[in-house]
């Protein structure tokens, strides 16, 4: 304390023993209230090794995102190239919903074509969040035509020129990314 000012709160020895009880609530809160915490729990009380393979099988959210964050950062995992492994497990759950005729057109094209030029990208320079979200977008853009052609009630071998140019005139300029599908 500088000469001529008033102590303002408690002593420095006082301050330092009231945080920890505190810090100590706020931790226990976390832990009780997150769904970070509540993963990381959970993970701890399973019997198998933490891996980047396990937690792709989980629902991929925010938290699971967070808690692989922290698990790479304190050296528990190794790192990876996150926005593009992102893409298989969500590949994966887009693939479960799709019909099965579908889902057979487009497994191929996103792992054959989408991401081999992903992961030929990721050599070369950094792949970014924004790579990753057009990597996806391309991926949807396959499924939303494949919806689209069923609901026409199409086929691959009668599809004409005018048919795509229906679907491309028909939505937004996203539907234009079917271009390495087709």
């Amino acid at each position: 304390m500088r000469a001529g000012r008033p102590a303002t709160g408690p002593a420095p020895s006082t301050r330092r023993s009231a945080r920890p009880p505190s810090l100590a609530r706020s931790i226990l809160g976390w832990l009780r209230k997150t769904e970070s915490a509540r993963l990381l729990t959970r993970l701890a009380a399973d019997d198998q090794p933490i891996t980047h393979d396990l937690l792709n099988k989980l629902p991929q959210t925010n938290g699971l995102y967070h808690v692989r964050q922290v698990l790479v950062l304190t050296g528990v995992l190794p790192e990876r190239v996150e926005h593009l492994e992102r893409i298989t497990p969500w590949l994966n759950s887009l693939l479960a919903t799709a019909p099965r005729h579908q889902a057979a057109l487009l497994r191929p094209y996103a792992q054959w074509v989408v991401l081999r030029r992903a992961r030929r990208s990721a050599q070369r320079r950094p792949y970014t969040e924004g790579a990753g979200r057009s990597a996806r977008r391309r991926i949807r853009a396959a499924a939303e035509f494949l919806r689209w052609f069923d609901d026409k009630t199409l086929n691959l071998r009668s599809l004409t020129q005018n048919d795509l140019d229906e679907w491309l005139s028909s939505g937004a300029t996203g539907r234009y990314d079917i271009r390495t599908f087709v």
